[in-house]
């Protein structure tokens, strides 16, 4: 690809084509919705993480979705899945 086109890219004059765009998330490792800026506000992308760590963001998100009335039950599930991530961190 020249200097040309890709400037052309940078500078928006042109757009490039599909097959582009899809190397060029493949590259980053982001889907093409990020990669055009559609990423809708409020999701955190999971992509770099391990299998472990996307299951322990997800299940932190469950938690904070949950019922607000705490239990001695859920506030020891809570803190459990708090220790989880704290070991996972340390890795």
């Amino acid at each position: 690809m020249s200097d040309t086109t890709v400037s052309k890219y940078e500078t928006c004059a042109a757009s490039p084509p599909v097959e582009i765009l899809t190397s060029l998330a493949s590259i980053f490792n982001v889907s093409m919705d990020e990669l055009c800026g559609m990423t809708p506000k409020g999701n955190l992308p999971l992509y770099g993480l391990n299998d472990n760590q996307k299951e322990l963001i997800k299940e932190l998100a469950e938690t904070f979705r949950g019922n607000a009335v705490t239990t001695r039950q859920t506030a020891a599930q809570k803190y459990a899945l708090l220790g989880r991530i704290l070991e996972e961190l340390k890795k």
